[in-house]
């Protein structure tokens, strides 16, 4: 892991890109849900018409932002993949270039020839997974643990659970 942050340094600005972009992703997944329920509980219980095209217009203009965000960060997440999957094959190719006859028949060229291809291959789906999963976790799950912290502060974290395991136990058509 520590070879591939080194490799990352000499792509700071579509790292720092990429982080951004994250944002953008995060904020669709979690701000839609909770403006809909701020539209069901403020705007649809009152009545109240121009709230509810208010939100609507925020809900579009948020998907227009994660829809950018998306796009960045597979963009990002592309070009920084592959950029730092060429600069390991060039290293690797120079790195066998000083091998001697003897050491390129006692590691065996199959061998190398594997490395230069499979293993970039897979160093590359791996660090696309990385840059996109991995910085998404963190922003993905503090607003949410924020969030069950503000709910558990109302309500004993039993009822919340048991509650929903109640329901969709089907026991509440019985009841």
């Amino acid at each position: 892991m520590r070879l591939m942050l080194s490799y990352l340094k000499r792509y700071k600005g579509l790292v720092f890109l990429n982080f951004i972009s994250v944002f953008g992703f995060a904020l669709t997944e979690l701000g839609i849900p909770t403006i809909i329920s701020r539209m069901v509980d403020g705007g649809v219980a009152s009545g109240d018409r121009e709230y509810l095209l208010k939100m609507g217009g925020l809900i579009a203009l948020i998907s227009v932002v994660g829809i950018l965000g998306t796009v960045v960060l597979g963009y990002c997440g592309a070009r920084i993949s592959t950029a730092v999957t060429c600069d390991i094959r060039n290293d690797l190719f120079e790195k066998v270039q000083s091998f001697s006859h003897r050491e390129m028949n006692q590691l065996g060229v199959s061998s190398l020839i594997t490395r230069t291809s499979n293993d970039a291959l897979q160093i590359m789906n791996f660090m696309n997974i990385i840059l996109r999963t991995a910085m998404l976790t963190p922003v993905r799950s503090t607003p949410s643990s924020a969030a069950f912290a503000s709910i558990s502060a109302f309500a004993p974290t039993s009822v919340i659970f048991g509650d929903s395991a109640f329901y969709y136990s089907g026991c509440h058509t019985c009841c």
